[in-house]
C-alpha cells in the first residue's frame, strides 16, 4: 500500500487538522467442552448464562450442543462485558476462549469542519504517523 496513493486526503499542506484515535477492541468467544461434548452441567449452565439460550428450553439446548466439543456463541461484546462474562463461566467450570478484533478507527478533523474517517487499520495507522510526524495534535480515546 502506498500512502502517496492517498494525498489529495491529507497532504500535511494545510494547517488546522487534529487526529483522532479511536481503540475499540470486540471479543468472540467459544466455550470449550470434553471430546464427549458438554456435560449435563455444563448445558444447564450455558443456559442460564448466554442471552441466545435463556429463553430457549433445556432440551432445546441440548439439542444444539450435544454433539460439540466448542461452542462460538453469535455475540461480541466489548472489554467490560467480555471480563465481566469470564468471571461468570469461570464461576460455573467453564472453559472459555476469547478472540479479540480491533473495530478502532482514524479520524482526521479540519479546523474548517471537513472530516476524514479511515477504518482500514493499516492505512489508517500509516496516515496517524505521517500526522503524529507533521507534529498534528493526536487524541487516543479507548471504548470499553
Amino acid at each position: 500500500m502506498n500512502l502517496q496513493e492517498y494525498t489529495y486526503l491529507w497532504d500535511g499542506s494545510q494547517p488546522g487538522w487534529t487526529l483522532t484515535i479511536l481503540d475499540h477492541v470486540i471479543w468472540n468467544f467459544r466455550f470449550q467442552f470434553g471430546a464427549g461434548g458438554p456435560s449435563k452441567s455444563d448445558i444447564i449452565n450455558l443456559h442460564k448464562l448466554l442471552p441466545e439460550f435463556e429463553r430457549e428450553s433445556l432440551s432445546h439446548v441440548y439439542s444444539i450442543l450435544k454433539a460439540c466439543t466448542s461452542y462460538t456463541s453469535k455475540e461480541c461484546l466489548g472489554n467490560i462485558e467480555a471480563r465481566h462474562l469470564s468471571a461468570s463461566a469461570a464461576s460455573l467450570g467453564l472453559k472459555v476462549i476469547f478472540d479479540s478484533h480491533n473495530r478502532g478507527f482514524y479520524k482526521a478533523n479540519s479546523e474548517n469542519g471537513k472530516e476524514l474517517t479511515i477504518t482500514d487499520m493499516v492505512l489508517g495507522a500509516m496516515i496517524a504517523a505521517k500526522m503524529k510526524e507533521a507534529g498534528l495534535p493526536v487524541q487516543e480515546t479507548h471504548v470499553d
